[in-house]
């Protein structure tokens, strides 16, 4: 099975049941406790797991205008 095929949200019911939680539990939390319970477990189980802040998000995003302007800014030889 691929798991690039399982919808994010199903990963995460299904890791929290793995872990613990009941099902009515893992169905009914919400959102961003399911998700950051899903992502505790899997750091516990070894995952190796980068979170991004909306900052970082945004950062991302601009990523390209910002070396940009760098290249702009610096003389070159």
């Amino acid at each position: 099975m691929n798991k690039d095929n399982i919808p994010c949200v199903l990963y995460c019911v299904a890791n929290n049941v793995r872990n613990g939680c009941t099902l009515e539990e893992s169905w009914t939390m919400p959102e961003g406790e399911a998700v950051w319970m899903s992502i505790s477990h899997a750091i516990y189980n070894g995952s190796k797991i980068d979170v991004l802040s909306t900052d970082d998000e945004d950062m991302l995003d601009k990523f390209d205008s910002i070396i940009n302007r760098f290249k702009e800014a610096t003389p070159r030889n």
